[in-house]
């Protein structure tokens, strides 16, 4: 049921309400208003505290953006599988989630990598693939669905996605995060996350 709510979700076209979701699958996480001041405050400590021996960082506010410490936060970075999040976003604004994926042969071709129970003949719904993308840092998953889209067009509208929301030193080089030329920066992945956060809440539920 969950996964379904998920599917039709984000296939929808309009901006979700956030609330919406959590309310639909009763998972938001909830805090006391004491709660929330103790996780603040906690963050910008940690940021003080780790200031000297960090080189570059940004701790911030999802929900109202505000940056509470950076330093050197526009460097450019090798980001890893954390650029599986801008694949999962771009997958999920051109595809229609309700689809299925064959899995062939070529597809896991560049996985590095195998993932368990994601295997060659196998079909699953494009939305199904976002948990092993997501929770389990699927590079296949991550191939499976780029190459569905073409992957080669995935790469370009994820950089081009980077540039629409001002992810400034960011460069997507393929679509798991395994090439180092992958990179961004801690304000271009704040950004990132809350895009994610504003418009594709679910991925951050599934994540």
């Amino acid at each position: 049921l969950e996964r379904q709510y998920v599917l039709n979700l984000l296939a929808r076209p309009v901006q979700p309400d956030p609330r919406e979701y959590f309310r639909a699958v009763d998972a938001a996480p909830r805090y006391e208003a004491h709660e929330r001041q103790i996780r603040v405050r906690d963050q910008i400590t940690w940021a003080r505290m780790n200031q000297n021996r960090m080189p570059d960082y940004l701790a911030a506010d999802l929900d109202s953006g505000f940056v509470f410490a950076e330093k050197d936060s526009q460097n450019a970075f090798p980001i890893a599988s954390l650029t599986k999040l801008m694949t999962a976003v771009v997958v999920s604004e051109n595809i229609d989630l309700r689809k299925s994926i064959l899995v062939r042969e070529e597809m896991l071709s560049d996985g590095y990598g195998h993932t368990q129970g994601l295997d060659t003949g196998q079909r699953f719904r494009i939305v199904e693939l976002f948990y092993p993308l997501l929770i389990e840092s699927s590079n296949d998953a991550a191939e499976v669905l780029s190459r569905y889209l073409g992957r080669a067009r995935t790469i370009k509208l994820m950089n081009e996605k980077a540039g629409a929301i001002l992810m400034e030193n960011t460069n997507f080089a393929d679509p798991s995060g395994y090439d180092p030329k992958n990179t961004s920066s801690a304000r271009g992945l704040f950004y990132l996350a809350r895009y994610i956060l504003n418009n594709r809440p679910p991925l951050f539920q599934i994540s």
